[in-house]
């Protein structure tokens, strides 16, 4: 399975142990050489990411004409966070 998509058996171990969470775009990666639909490979929190919901978070960012870094702490999170969820968006409209 790790050949297929690039990853090696230790990481495939500590994605199964909770160790690590795959990426967004693994779990794309699995679902496709499995032929399955990529929802069923995500929890909440990556459904959450997975289009349209990264793309409304920057538009709601910039109607309120904040920067990354005053709309994390609106939230209560981290910047990078906001600064993941927004590489998602770009990436997807690539």
């Amino acid at each position: 399975m790790g050949e297929a998509v690039g990853i090696s058996g230790t990481t495939i171990h500590n994605y199964e142990t909770g160790a690590f969470h795959p990426s967004l775009e693994l779990l794309k990666k699995l679902a496709l050489e499995f032929g399955i639909e990529p929802d069923k490979l995500y929890d909440d929190y990556y459904r959450f990411l997975d289009f349209p919901y990264s793309e409304k978070i920057k538009q709601i960012r910039n109607s309120l004409s904040l920067g990354q870094r005053e709309f994390a702490k609106l939230l209560g999170t981290d910047q990078s966070v906001i600064g993941s969820w927004e590489r998602l968006c770009k990436k997807k409209l690539l």
